[in-house]
């Protein structure tokens, strides 16, 4: 191989090189800049919780699930608006899909069963607006439904 076609293999070889590096830093760069992303739209949407405002809190966790759905945190945000605004079938969704994505997180579990009970006190509800009132199955429904909320109110 001559001087020349050295010379223009080296040159090729270190072309490569730079476009390899420099697509490497912006891959880096991408990354950085979805986990600043996300790192703020959690900042906010947990502000929004604690404060209160849910409907708020409830936007910003949906565009976190929206880009980033294996973020189980936000489904557990999710299903605890849910339980807060009364929206039982939607919470018992969200901590079912918390629950298949962090299987070791106890608070999805719990929210979970929390939810199934007061989805039940509202299934008595329903059942005891099918009977008459003072008849034994009214009875039977009411009791029930007393055990339930027992438990609910010893959470």
């Amino acid at each position: 191989m001559n001087f020349i076609a050295r010379c223009n293999s080296i040159r090729f070889l270190i072309v490569i090189v730079v476009f390899v590096i420099a697509g490497c830093s912006s891959y880096s760069t991408k990354e950085r800049s979805a986990a600043m992303e996300l790192k703020i739209l959690i900042e906010e949407a947990d502000r929004f919780y604690k404060l209160g405002l849910l409907s708020d809190a409830e936007g910003k966790y949906r565009k976190i699930i929206e880009k980033y759905p294996d973020y189980y945190e936000a489904w557990l945000k999710m299903g605890n608006i849910f339980i807060r605004t009364d929206q039982l079938d939607a919470a018992v969704l969200a901590y079912e899909t918390c629950t298949a994505q962090a299987p070791e997180d106890v608070r999805c579990w719990n929210n979970l069963a929390l939810a199934r009970v007061k989805q039940g006190v509202h299934t008595l509800d329903n059942g005891k607006s099918k009977v008459l009132v003072g008849t034994q199955a009214y009875m039977d429904l009411d009791e029930f439904q007393v055990k339930l909320i027992k438990i609910l109110s010893s959470e």
